[in-house]
């Protein structure tokens, strides 16, 4: 220590005096900004494994990690797992065919008819068509083509 203190005062009255005015500037500086940048260190966290944490730990940006083929089993499962919304069975599909031949026959019956007029043949094809038609004044006009064609 002793030999440390001899070195430095030789070094000291050696130099010149602006020398010694630009060391003891930088010196300053460098002390100055380090007792300024010690409030910009993050403080010390004591952290044990399981423990609680004394303060919120806030990450400085979000990162999504996505497992894909965890993600594509689930979304095949889902899918899997939902039951069909429309059953299309035979008998339905016989029924639906009924109802259409019933529908045409209604139809070629209200053009059929002599002797009605529009609205009565409206209220005849709106009684005998097991199917709600909208625009049944249209359909029951004679003199149109058939829909059954």
């Amino acid at each position: 220590m002793r030999t440390m203190r001899v070195w430095v005062r030789r070094l000291w009255t050696s130099m010149h005096a602006p020398t010694r005015r630009v060391a003891i500037g930088a010196a300053t500086s460098v002390a100055l900004t380090l007792l300024t940048g010690v409030q910009y260190l993050p403080p010390r966290l004591h952290l044990s494994v399981g423990g609680v944490s004394p303060r919120d730990i806030v990450a400085p940006r979000t990162i999504e990690f996505v497992d894909r083929a965890r993600t594509a089993t689930l979304r095949s499962a889902a899918a899997d797992s939902i039951q069909l919304v429309l059953r299309q069975t035979s008998a339905e599909i016989a029924s639906a065919q009924d109802q259409l031949t019933q529908t045409f026959a209604a139809i070629a019956r209200a053009r059929a008819a002599s002797g009605l007029s529009s609205a009565e043949r409206a209220a005849l094809l709106s009684r005998k068509s097991p199917i709600l038609l909208d625009n049944t004044v249209v359909l029951a006009r004679p003199g149109l083509r058939q829909i059954a064609d």
